[in-house]
């Protein structure tokens, strides 16, 4: 009957779709919850205050606890049968006067005091605020007289009218920013600690701000000698409404819930239909939408037409289906309900009477989720998905559709110990105890759902075993009827008060710390129970259509579609309703295009697409990382087979910020290493070049972690190959492709760009390079040279200078070359050649930059010499920037063309240096002191009045802000004023009294720097001789055999301390100085000196164990300390022994695999 090759669909087949499991017509279809009660009645608490007052005599004897729904008949002889709603009103007139602050609006000071105790309002205001307090009045406070007792309370009246003023006069003149999540977390934090607090001191406390809460809670935390907390709560809170002008408490949780996150998608709505909307008004809606909005009718628009027709998609199915709308329908008035501010109806029967005994669990809001676990074994984890989620690995059909539900399939054990204690059992899972059988409703074995609890966090739900009898604690749940929503519940955790199950989307069930108040963002603690017998009613019509079409192979007539014995089935058994006609067929296939392929022509035939084209059209349309994470995770084999443009949307989207969720951060990162393995045997140069350069933008991304980043840096190198290679094959006319001016950047930031062969790209791009305007190719230069592309840069290079060299070029644009093309090394010769032919047009200002750009590559020539020349004449350099007067004298350093302007540019500085900032001076200063000059040339000897303005002038400058300056900067100036010590005597004094205060602080390699400055000051100063003590004390840590302590010290010094080379270095600057050092700070020193290269004598290069031993030998350097002298030599020579036996071993070595290889 079925299609050939399909599995037997005995389901649908025949009326009953499972053997032995009757399903009712049509006239009786199974509802998702048993139905409501009819309980028309106002709740208690609300119908037995009013009658107090009608009573002369006082009630509250006969009835200490709150009044039952038989005791406020009683007291009401007048009325024998009256409803309840018109006896409280008429008293109320007669019972106000008195009673003047008894309405819900600011909470008096009285809530529900008697009329007798009228004269005593604080006493019982102070008792009744608490839940269940004592019937004994409060301590009376004694006076000496009446005229005291009024005078004092007068006192607090002024008082607190005083404090409400200012109150309000203080929120009258600024806002109070609203709460944040973090401040109800905490406040959900504190609230529990006090699980003892009565349900009015929770509504106290959720009446107020939660940081007032917070506050009023620490209070609290410091006061363990309150004896009724719930009655101080209730009192804080009353006095922090007041100071604040606050509302009074919620009567109930169902108003002091806030709700307004949790939603639910509007199917109706979609649709554009009316609730009440029967089969025929529906299909024509969806129709005319899917005509409307099908994608291929709005090309620019695709991305929102392809979201609307999902939307109408996602409606249609739900409200065409009888089940699917009754459990919608249940939800969304249920949500409706609580919005409109009314709670759920009254119900009656426990909760064991109203759960069916065998259902699935949705969270409210969520119609089409169920609480489903990942497979049948312990530790299994739980989660909350839909059809939809479990069709993404591109596979449908009733062969899934069963296991999909199967583990959705929950029974509860309940248990004797507590009213409504259960047990969530996970029926379909077979375990030990269970010997290995499924697992029965009423029966017990099998696996539950547990948790493992941690205070003050969320815990994850796994399958846990627990048999008959078993105590344990983390598989127990308390199950009420939620106070929010009709025919929901809520599930507790029985040993853990205050953990609540909860649905986190987009998939997570956890068990959540909750107190009462608002729930955290889109979380769920309400479920409800859609009975399992409703499971075949779930069935959509692509699990149906998917099999048949499948079997068939290809095109297949849309007859025998409709002929087929499943599809027949599932229309008379499960939607109970007639055949659909061609027109909704071809709708419908129209509305999936993504799964399905229509033709009207030459007959109606439908095309099942496959499964790499399925999953390429959901990925170039994902939008969020966990979506495309999802996606990529639940793909097969077909990932590797996808094309290229499928996967770049992919990648693109995981590189998004998505959930901060531990699970999900792990998915994204799996997913990412799965697409760059696909991605892997794809690059080759048949890829154009615009999907080049969107992979190569992706992967100069940071990665999301170590391994992942590495795989990131292997793809970029092996793209930078496919991109050099596609341009040689483009270029010689292979291949038709251009480079795009934008795309450069990121091809030329790719690793492996720095080679010859990337001249290839300035020869393909478009518009080409010879027709880009100048700025353009000078952006391109500076983008290369960044590449380090030398190659490509300068083979545009020419052309900029092409460009400029013509007659009639600004002295803008040839500065601008200029500045380009020294910036990267290029075409020296021709720049200067080029300065020089613009000299006399040319600004100070662009000379002077042009000049700085071609010295500081060290380049030298009589054309750069004369050009300084001609720049010191005609200006005065004072009057240049501080940039480029700096850029001058650091330039002046490595070229000795560009040191002819060294002493005009020290002139200038002595006159602008005041000026400048700090961290500028110290560098003009430092670049000063070391210019450039040619071999052989005599530097100037004797004092220079200059330098000495100018180190006087850059104490100035430095002295107000030396203790804020870095380390760096601080030796660049010791550095500097070494040079000039003569004349930079006192600059140094003053850096060297700020070194003494960093001692401690400064790592030992800036030290070394440091003392190289400051030795100028002699070994006779009290500033060096203290240093020197320093590095004595420093050096001479010995770590001692054994000593854990000192093992573990000697580890973090091999970081920060000095190594071999740096000591011996450290022993060369101290060789001036010694004789001046006193013998004390001598053998301290150079004692510490010696004892650190005989503990690292085997790290020292020869050439510097050769030159510690000459000085060993003649007694210089580090040999000045004679009674380590001989140690340290002994400890060179070993050292220098053992270096020669290995070079031996290794020659040896190198000798044996020679003759062997021959």
């Amino acid at each position: 009957m079925g299609a050939p090759g399909l599995r037997p669909f005995p389901q649908l087949a025949a009326p009953h779709l499972v053997p032995g499991v009757a399903y009712p017509t049509h006239q009786a279809l199974p509802q998702p919850v048993l139905p409501l009660p009819q309980t028309p009645q106002q709740p208690l608490p609300q119908a037995s205050q009013p009658p107090l007052p009608q009573t002369p005599q006082p009630p509250l004897p006969q009835t200490p606890q709150p009044p039952l729904p038989q005791t406020p008949q009683p007291p009401i002889p007048q009325t024998p049968q009256p409803p309840l709603p018109q006896t409280p009103q008429p008293p109320l007139p007669q019972t106000q006067p008195p009673l003047p602050q008894t309405p819900q609006p600011p909470p008096p000071q009285t809530p529900q005091p008697p009329p007798p105790q009228a004269p005593q309002p604080q006493a019982s205001s102070a008792k009744d605020c608490t839940e269940g307090a004592a019937n004994g009045e409060r301590p009376k406070r004694s006076f000496d007289t009446v005229n005291e007792a009024q005078r004092r309370a007068e006192e607090a009246r002024r008082k607190m009218e005083e404090e409400q003023r200012r109150a309000k006069e203080a929120g009258a003149g600024e806002s109070r920013p609203p709460p944040t999540e973090e401040d109800l977390l905490q406040f959900q934090v504190w609230l529990s600690r006090f699980p003892s607090l009565d349900s009015k001191a929770h509504n106290a406390l959720e009446s107020l701000d939660p940081r007032d809460a917070v506050k009023a809670l620490q209070e609290l935390d410091q006061k363990p000698g309150i004896r009724n907390p719930s009655a101080w709560v209730c009192k804080t809170a009353q006095n922090v409404r007041e100071r604040t002008g606050g509302k009074a408490p919620p009567n109930s949780e169902e108003k002091s819930a806030d709700k307004k996150d949790l939603d639910i998608v509007d199917h109706y709505g979609a649709l554009e239909v009316a609730e009440d909307a029967d089969e025929k008004d529906i299909k024509k809606a969806y129709r005319k939408l899917v005509l409307k909005w099908h994608p291929d009718k709005h090309p620019e628009g695709r991305e929102e037409a392809e979201e609307k027709i999902r939307a109408i998609n996602n409606a249609y199915e739900t409200l065409s289906n009888a089940t699917k709308r009754a459990t919608y329908d249940a939800q969304r008035q249920a949500l409706l309900r609580q919005r409109s501010g009314h709670g759920p109806t009254d119900i009656q029967g426990a909760p064991r009477q109203r759960i069916p005994r065998e259902f699935m669990l949705q969270p409210i809001g969520y119609p089409d989720k169920f609480v489903r676990y990942a497979s049948e074994r312990a530790m299994s984890q739980c989660e909350v998905t839909s059809r939809a989620d479990a069709r993404l690995d591109g596979k449908s059909g009733l062969d899934q559709f069963v296991p999909f539900f199967r583990a959705a399939k929950l029974s509860l054990w309940w248990l004797p110990d507590v009213n409504n204690m259960c047990r969530i059992r996970a029926l379909e899972a077979r375990t030990r105890s269970s010997a290995g059988e499924k697992v029965v409703a009423g029966r017990p074995g099998g696996f539950n759902l547990g948790f493992e609890i941690e205070v003050g966090r969320d815990s994850d739900l796994k399958l846990m075993e627990a048999g008959k009898g078993e105590l344990n604690e983390n598989v127990n749940f308390i199950v009420v009827s939620s106070p929010l929503y009709d025919n929901a519940f809520r599930f507790e955790a029985a040993f853990r008060k205050g953990y609540f199950l909860a649905f986190r989307p987009p998939t997570s069930l956890r068990m959540i710390p909750y107190h009462g108040g608002p729930l955290p963002k889109k979380v769920v603690i309400d479920f409800t129970l859609v009975d399992f017998q409703a499971m075949f009613k779930f069935i959509d019509i692509e699990e149906v259509l998917r099999p048949v079409i499948e079997a068939k192979g290809g095109w297949v007539p849309l007859v025998d579609v409709k002929t087929d014995a499943n599809v027949t089935a599932y229309f008379g058994n499960i939607l109970q309703k007639p055949m659909w006609d061609d027109d909704d067929f071809q709708t419908y296939f129209e509305g999936h295009f993504e799964m399905w392929e229509f033709r009207s022509q030459p007959s109606p035939a439908v095309r099942l697409r496959g499964v790499d084209e399925r999953l390429g059209h959901a990925l170039e349309r994902v939008k969020g990382a966990d979506e495309a994470a999802s996606l990529i995770m639940t793909a097969g084999e077909e990932l590797k087979g996808l094309n290229w443009r499928y996967l770049l949307p992919a990648f693109e989207a995981l590189r998004k910020p998505g959930s901060e969720e531990i699970s999900a951060v792990v998915e994204r990162m799996e997913a990412q290493r799965r697409i760059l393995g696909a991605t892997a045997g794809m690059l080759s140069i048949q890829v154009e070049f615009s999907q080049l350069v969107r992979f190569a933008r992706l992967l100069q991304t940071p990665g999301s972690s170590k391994d992942v980043a590495q795989r990131m840096e292997t793809e970029a190198a092996a793209l930078s190959k496919i991109v050099l290679a596609r341009g040689k094959a483009v270029d010689s006319g292979q291949l038709a492709d251009v480079v795009k001016l934008s795309d450069l950047k990121p091809i030329l930031s790719l690793p492996g760009m720095s080679t010859s062969d990337t001249d290839v790209l300035a020869r393909i791009t478009s518009p080409p390079l010879s027709e880009a305007s100048l700025e353009q190719l000078l952006s391109v230069i500076s983008l290369a040279s960044a590449a380090n592309a030398t190659a490509f840069a300068r083979e545009v290079g020419q052309l900029a200078f092409h460009k400029v060299s013509r007659f009639g070029s600004s002295a803008k644009d040839v500065t601008n070359t200029v500045v380009a093309l020294a910036n990267g090394g290029l075409l020296l010769d021709s720049c200067t050649a080029l300065v020089a032919q613009h000299a006399a047009m040319m600004k100070h200002e662009d000379l002077a930059m042009a000049l700085a750009a071609i010295g500081d590559k060290g380049y030298e020539g009589p054309e750069l010499e004369a050009a300084c020349k001609a720049l010191g004449g005609s200006c005065a350099l004072a009057s240049l920037p501080s940039q480029r007067l700096l850029a001058l004298a650091v330039s002046a350093t490595k070229s000795c063309a560009m040191s002819v302007l060294s002493g005009q540019v020290l002139e200038a500085a002595v006159e602008v240096l005041g000026t400048w900032p700090p961290q500028e001076a110290i560098r003009l200063l430092l670049a000063l002191a070391k210019p450039r000059s040619r071999p052989g040339e005599a530097s100037a000897e004797g004092p220079n009045p200059l330098w000495a303005k100018l180190l006087q002038k850059a104490a100035s400058v430095v002295r107000p802000v030396l203790g804020e300056l870095p380390p760096a900067e601080l030796i660049r100036l010791a550095l500097a004023a070494k040079s000039h010590a003569a004349q930079g005597k006192d600059l140094l004094e003053v850096v060297a009294s700020e070194a003494l205060k960093r001692l401690s602080e400064l790592p030992q390699a800036h030290l070394l720097l440091m003392t190289q400055g400051l030795i100028a000051l002699g070994g006779a100063h009290p500033s060096v001789r203290q240093i020197c003590g320093y590095w004595g004390e420093v050096l001479a840590e010995d770590a001692k055999t054994g000593d854990v302590v000192s093992s573990r010290r000697e580890q973090l010094e091999r970081g920060q301390g000095l190594n071999g080379e740096q000591v011996a270095k450290l022993g060369q600057i101290l060789e001036p100085i010694a004789s001046a050092l006193d013998s004390e700070t001598f053998a301290r020193c150079f004692g510490g000196m010696a004892k650190r290269l005989q503990r690292l004598s085997r790290s020292l290069s020869n050439a510097t164990r050769s030159s510690l031993l000459d000085q060993v030998r003649r007694g210089e350097g580090v040999g000045f300390w004679e009674p380590g002298r001989s140690k340290l030599k002994q400890a060179l020579d070993k050292s220098r022994s053992r270096s020669r036996s290995r070079s031996r071993s290794r020659k040896r070595g190198r000798r044996r695999s020679t003759s062997s290889s021959r």
